[in-house]
């Protein structure tokens, strides 16, 4: 074989290392790279996921403190007397569906449960969410010559399954209450559609407004909750009945005792 001839093989042996060496390489790099690219963005997901979580914890924290400063607030600030009124200024501000009076202490009682979502973010493209519930008791208490003072106590969510519940309940009875037309706003048809899950204490209509005190159950029809159902019956109000339909807890209907 003539020299040249020998060149040319010498120099395709030497380009097909260098490609061989150049895949091996790359191979090798890229078990290294894409091993440590999978563990940092998994790391880091984690971070964003467990960041996230703790924001919503304090949306809830910031929830908490709110309804008790805006219920302390408006009791200051209200002067009424009367228990439904005070009760009433209580649920608006805690959105409570289980609330109760120990007239001998001055103490109203609330249990109230809220919600948030956080974003879970995962390792592969897409995002989903998770739900955080915080069940809490809210105190409000008074006496004469003393202000309203208030606590909150975080309770397991097994203590909030009556009150969410009874407040399922309530919004389904409210919005069939809502539903009613007029020739349907009898005092024996607003019973009967007020009856489920319930005990209807009394029905009235007192000028353009009809009310019902009602006691709701729980599944285990083991808690009671009074609560007082308004609805317009003027025609002019009937027709926003959807929205001006008021279902709001009290600590007793017509002075008996909602656990009885």
């Amino acid at each position: 074989m003539s020299t040249s001839g020998r060149a040319g093989i010498d120099r395709v042996s030497d380009i097909g290392r260098i490609i061989l060496a150049t895949v091996l390489g790359a191979l090798l790099l890229t078990s290294v790279l894409v091993p440590s690219w999978l563990l940092y963005k998994e790391k880091h997901s984690e971070r964003i996921t467990r960041e996230n979580r703790r924001q919503a914890l304090m949306r809830l924290d910031q929830q908490t403190k709110r309804s008790r400063d805006e219920s302390l607030r408006a009791l200051r600030e209200s002067s009424a007397h009367d228990v439904d009124a005070l009760a009433g200024i209580i649920a608006r501000h805690t959105d409570a569906h289980l609330l109760a009076y120990d007239a001998s202490r001055g103490r109203f009682t609330a249990t109230a449960e809220w919600k948030t979502e956080y974003a879970l973010v995962a390792l592969w493209p897409g995002i989903t969410h998770d739900r955080l519930n915080r069940c809490v008791v809210l105190t409000f208490t008074h006496g004469p010559g003393v202000a309203w003072t208030g606590r909150t106590d975080q309770q397991d969510q097994a203590e909030c399954e009556p009150a969410r519940a009874i407040g399922s309940l309530a919004a389904g009875l409210r919005r069939r209450l809502s539903q009613l037309e007029g020739e349907d706003l009898t005092d024996a048809r607003v019973r009967e559609v007020l009856a489920v899950g319930s005990k209807v204490e009394r029905v009235t209509t007192d000028r353009g407004v009809l009310r019902a005190e009602v006691i709701l159950f729980d599944r285990a029809k083991a808690v009671g909750q009074c609560y007082r159902f308004t609805r317009p019956l003027t025609p002019e109000r009937a027709a926003t009945a959807e929205t001006s339909t008021t279902a709001v807890p009290l600590p007793s209907c017509s002075g008996a005792s909602a656990s009885e």
